[in-house]
C-alpha cells in the first residue's frame, strides 16, 4: 500500500494551473484533517530551498548525498512545515516518486522507489539503460487517477 508520495516536478510546471501544491492540497486534504494550501506551499518551498542548497553543498565539496539519504531529508523537511511528526516516514519501498523526467525515473529505482513518470512532453523517453517506470501519466489527472488506484488498491487488499 502506498504511504507516502513524493513530488519531483519541475518549476516550471508551477507556472500552470493548478500548480503542483494546489494538486498536492488537492490530494491530501481530504486524508489530512486541518491542512491548509498556504502550509503546503510553505512545505514546497522549504522542500526547494533544502535542496537547491544541498546542491550547492555538492557542487562545492564534489561529496555526494546517498539518494535514500536525500529523501529522507526532503521528507523531513516536509515533516517539519507541515507539522506532521513520523507521518511521513515512510519506507521507500511503501512511497512513489512521481517526477517529469527521465533522471527522476533513475532517482526512485536508485533509492528503492516505485516511480510515476509524468513526461512534460510527448517527445521525451526513457534512455536504454534506465529501467522503465512502474507507472505513466501523460496528464496531472492522470496521476492522479493512478494515485488513487494505489492507495485504494492497499487498503482493499489490507494492506
Amino acid at each position: 500500500m502506498l504511504q507516502s508520495v513524493l513530488f519531483d516536478i519541475d518549476n516550471t510546471l508551477l507556472l500552470k494551473k493548478p500548480s503542483i501544491p494546489e494538486l498536492v492540497f488537492q490530494q491530501a486534504a481530504p486524508s489530512t484533517p486541518g491542512l491548509t494550501q498556504q502550509a503546503v506551499e510553505k512545505a514546497y518551498g522549504a522542500s526547494e530551498l533544502w535542496q537547491g542548497r544541498q546542491i550547492q553543498k555538492e557542487n562545492e565539496t564534489g561529496v555526494k548525498m546517498p539518494d535514500q539519504e536525500y529523501l529522507q531529508n526532503v521528507f523531513w523537511v516536509y515533516q517539519q512545515a507541515l507539522g506532521l511528526a513520523d507521518e511521513l516516514a515512510k519506507p521507500c519501498e511503501a512511497s512513489l516518486y512521481v517526477g517529469d523526467h527521465p533522471f527522476d525515473v533513475l532517482c526512485a529505482h536508485m533509492a528503492h522507489m516505485p516511480a510515476l513518470w509524468l513526461p512534460v512532453n510527448q517527445f521525451m523517453a526513457i534512455p536504454e539503460g534506465v529501467e522503465p517506470p512502474e507507472f505513466t501519466a501523460r496528464s496531472f489527472p492522470d496521476a492522479g487517477k493512478i494515485l488513487r488506484e494505489q492507495i485504494f488498491r492497499g487498503e482493499e487488499e489490507g494492506l
